[in-house]
């Protein structure tokens, strides 16, 4: 403002008004062969030596543009220190989760195999149970017919005439054993009544249907008690028994011993 004021001031017609546009003019001619001086160099013969600033210069560029990177780098490190921990604790995490999902998918698929086994097992041993049962009930009911048909040879050989029969058959048969020299047991009328007594007995159980000889061998209400009581007490020791865990370490945390006592009383509350 002072500047402007002052050009308003001043008279260009007086000496000093004159003085001053001389200096302008001067000043305006100087500044304008300065800038023009790198072409009217161009134009005087000599050497020039335009390649080595031109090298010169984009070295130093280039010294500028490195020391500008890892001087950025440089201040930047404690700002990234932060970030890249925080990054390695995803990456961890992440490589954490996956752990743990493919461990648990691994545990519920051994424990499903288990699970499996352990029904085959039951179902194994429920049968073979009920196959002993029911020769046993077959061979009680053999032992059966077989004192049936004792008793009754006993009772015939306890009687007056019986044993006077026997006593005759038997005579014979030992003299015709003697005659022989070979003691067959020939005319014994005590060993047919034992044998056509038990065929009589065992006769009609092979002629029984399906259904009949199902109903006649089935299992008792003891028996299927029994076998009921066996897969409840095979049940009741699979769900109580914990986890099958390697780790010692594991298994001494408490955790680990909350969750079996866990388990067993919430097996001894349902069951």
């Amino acid at each position: 403002m002072y500047a402007v004021q002052l050009m308003d001031s001043l008279n260009l017609n007086s000496f000093y008004g004159q003085h001053a546009v001389y200096e302008l003019y001067t000043l305006l001619v100087f500044c304008i062969g300065l800038l023009e001086m790198r072409y009217l160099t161009q134009k005087i013969p000599g050497p020039r030596l335009t390649w080595f600033y031109e090298a010169y210069i984009q070295h130093e560029m280039k010294q500028f543009w490195l020391g500008w990177q890892d001087t950025v780098e440089e201040n930047s490190r404690p700002f990234l220190a932060v970030s890249k921990e925080q990054i390695d604790y995803y990456l961890i995490h992440k490589e954490f989760t996956y752990i743990k999902k493919r461990s648990l998918s691994n545990f519920l698929e051994t424990e499903k195999k288990n699970l499996e086994k352990h029904f085959y097992d039951r179902t194994v041993n429920m049968l073979k149970t009920v196959e002993q049962f029911e020769n046993s009930n077959v061979k009680n009911k053999i032992k059966e017919s077989v004192e049936a048909s004792l008793k009754l040879v006993l009772s015939k050989v306890e009687s007056a005439e019986g044993r006077q029969s026997l006593h005759a058959s038997s005579f014979a048969s030992a003299l015709q054993g003697l005659r022989s020299g070979k003691m067959a047991y020939e005319g014994d009328a005590l060993l047919p009544i034992f044998i056509n007594e038990i065929k009589s007995r065992i006769e009609p159980l092979k002629k029984l249907s399906p259904s009949e000889e199902s109903k006649l061998f089935s299992l008792s209400a003891e028996q299927r008690k029994q076998l009921a009581e066996n897969d409840y007490r095979q049940k009741i020791e699979y769900l109580a028994r914990p986890p099958e865990v390697t780790s010692a370490t594991v298994k001494n945390t408490d955790t680990y011993k909350n969750i079996v006592t866990r388990m067993k009383s919430r097996i001894e509350a349902s069951f």
